[in-house]
């Protein structure tokens, strides 16, 4: 490898210290390492950009990289098999060297930008999962709050997704003014309810300004004869309270979440009253997919719907993905939450306790 290409690239300090944000992607590439500076060339160019849209100042940042010289062909596949048995040598002594560089820098926010970032900071290589959305590192950097992006390099060959960049580095920039540490929007989710609370919604969503709501079906994947059902219907009135109305439930030999089949019932008429109410009502996906399960299943007419998250994302940016993860993480403080229970193991005790059902 050209002797400049070999060299060292060290980071760059902030201004001040402690600083809020660190900036850390995977290694110096060539412009990186001609310059001796971190974020150099096109992909420096579209990172300043980035940060200037999220009013982030780039001279106040930790710049810097997990490993600190260029990997053979910019990969780290290509590099371990180049070092052979002494790759665990330089890899510990760069995420030794990262560790002293963040806890000398004091940021409140790492940004791990890219896979490899992410998987040293975190040891996940789930960037698509992570990104924008407030998180904490693990092992030794168990006390860093990090906000995962995309690599600029990676949006210098995908421009069209320099707009998530510069969401994520909002969310970079808002999380540092909380601090160090993570605070989840306040939630208060009633997914056990009684008939009677189930009942008295009726008057609460009928005051409403605005009503989201949202089906979860049921269906045994493995055998088609079976019918599929409506699992649980959920309202939101507002952006901290939602009630969740099961009818079918794991937990019970019966399957079913009520005790009878009148008591059943006065739930759907309940739920039936919510959907028919005047309130405009928001969904995700609603028009294609819940409304038509509600019809066709239970013959219930879902009256004023007039908005749809994904629609109107689709609209606005028709080559970003749409899926429910890209946008909890783009619009949520929370980020995306489906993958909450598998990481933490409760989905997979659920699973275990059905098997042994």
């Amino acid at each position: 490898m050209n002797g400049v290409y070999a060299r060292v690239v060290p980071a760059i300090w902030p201004v001040s210290l402690p600083c809020r944000i660190a900036l850390v992607a995977q290694a110096p590439q060539e412009h990186e390492c001609e310059q001796n500076r971190p974020f150099q060339g096109m992909s420096g160019l579209i990172l300043d950009g980035a940060l200037k849209s999220a009013n982030i100042d780039r001279a106040a940042c930790l710049q810097t990289f997990v490993y600190d010289t260029k990997l053979e062909e910019n990969l780290v596949a290509r590099e371990r098999s180049k070092r052979g048995s002494s790759w665990d040598a330089f890899h510990e002594g760069n995420l030794d060297r990262l560790a002293a560089e963040l806890q000398k820098a004091g940021p409140n926010v790492v940004v791990p930008m890219g896979t490899t970032a992410l998987n040293a900071l975190k040891g996940s290589t789930s960037i698509q999962k992570l990104r924008g959305q407030p998180t904490m590192g693990e092992g030794r950097f168990a006390n860093f709050k990090l906000v995962p992006t995309f690599d600029p390099n990676f949006i210098v060959k995908q421009y069209h997704m320099s707009h998530v960049l510069i969401g994520d580095l909002n969310r970079a920039a808002a999380e540092a003014e909380i601090g160090p540490h993570i605070e989840y929007p306040r939630r208060l989710l009633n997914v056990a309810p009684s008939i009677g609370e189930v009942e008295a919604y009726v008057e609460t969503a009928a005051g409403a300004p605005l009503l989201s709501c949202d089906i979860e079906t049921w269906f045994n994947p493995d055998n088609d004869l079976v019918p599929k059902f409506i699992r649980g219907v959920s309202f939101a009135h507002s952006e901290e309270e939602a009630i969740y109305v099961p009818f079918i439930s794991m937990n019970t030999l019966t399957r079913c979440y009520w005790p009878d089949v009148a008591t059943e019932r006065r739930a759907w008429d309940a739920v039936r009253a919510i959907l028919h109410n005047p309130v405009p009502k928001l969904g995700q996906n609603f028009g294609s997919f819940d409304a038509p399960w509600l019809l066709s299943r239970m013959g219930i007419r879902v009256r004023n719907y007039c908005h749809d998250l994904r629609l109107l994302h689709k609209t606005l940016y028709p080559e970003l993905p749409a899926s429910l993860q890209f946008m909890g993480n783009s619009y949520s403080r929370q980020g995306s939450w489906k993958h909450w229970s598998k990481e933490s193991g409760v989905r997979e005790k659920a699973r275990g306790a059905k098997r042994d059902e």
